[in-house]
């Protein structure tokens, strides 16, 4: 197997082998191509010598070279992709064979949409019937003829499928890698505006007056007295009270009376010489 390699920065093809390429060859020369990170998506070569131009969907970056564009002097080389990325083309000279004519005639290389199919049949399907996958390609195409398709339309066949079918499309679930190291911490937001106060909103709805005159809204007015209560129930009888002894915790106005009158004469008695 012999390779011509190429390396795609943006829009610009170049070739980047030595190899010699001799006319004739079939099923012996492949392309392989190098992209830079915009290159997304389906990728497909374009492979042209004099009117023959021959089209071949990429996989794994790679491709055989229609045998049909390997004709002697020169082979121009590009590729497109998505919707839509395109590229200069980079010349290939080839050598002329010894291969007489007239040999057995060969058949052509596939079409676009063969191709096609033949990637699809090698998904890694997980579990969905050949049959299935044939009725949802020819559902495409019937609706989308071949003979009036577009290159950008091909394309889609095999990206439209996989949308459709994209959880089956999955693989298992492969195992849980390593924590990656932390991130460096973001920056500080920007700081947001101050909220409205609760006066701003009351007024923003209509209400007129000062602030104050918005807290006094608040108050409400007095509310109705409520109605009497029910009659409290009888407490508990008490313990007996301590009746007072006379003489020992209290004197009576005429026991008073009678000590004030034995004060007064014995007072009395000492003055006038009585005693």
């Amino acid at each position: 197997m012999l390779y011509i390699t190429f390396k795609v920065n943006g829009q610009h093809i170049v070739r980047t082998d030595t190899n010699r390429v001799v006319s004739d060859s079939r099923n012996y020369l492949r392309a392989s191509f190098e992209f830079s990170e915009e290159w997304t998506g389906i990728k497909t070569a374009i492979f042209k010598s004099g009117d023959v131009v021959r089209h071949a969907v990429l996989e794994d970056d790679e491709c055989l070279v229609p045998w049909e564009a390997i004709n002697p002097g020169f082979m121009k080389v590009s590729v497109f992709c998505g919707d839509l990325i395109t590229a200069d083309s980079s010349t290939v000279p080839i050598t002329e064979s010894g291969y007489a004519e007239g040999g057995a005639p060969q058949d052509p290389s596939q079409t676009v949409y063969e191709q096609i199919i033949a990637m699809l049949n090698e998904i890694e399907t997980g579990g969905i019937p050949d049959d299935k996958i044939a009725e949802a390609v020819e559902k495409y195409i019937s609706e989308h003829p071949v003979e009036t398709i577009t290159e950008e339309q091909i394309q889609q066949i095999v990206s439209t499928y996989v949308t459709v079918h994209k959880e089956e499309l999955k693989g298992e679930k492969g195992d849980k890698g390593d924590t990656g190291a932390p991130g460096n911490n973001g920056m500080d937001g920007a700081d947001g505006t101050d909220g409205k106060s609760a006066y701003n909103i009351a007024v923003a709805h209509g209400f007129v007056g000062t602030e104050a005159e918005w807290l006094e809204s608040l108050n409400g007015e007095p509310g109705k007295d409520g109605e009497p209560g029910q009659p409290g129930v009888d407490g508990t009888p008490g313990a007996d009270g301590y009746t007072p002894v006379r003489g020992t915790d209290y004197w009576t106005a005429d026991d008073i009376a009678e000590i004030q009158t034995y004060i007064d004469n014995q007072i009395g008695g000492a003055l006038n010489g009585s005693y």
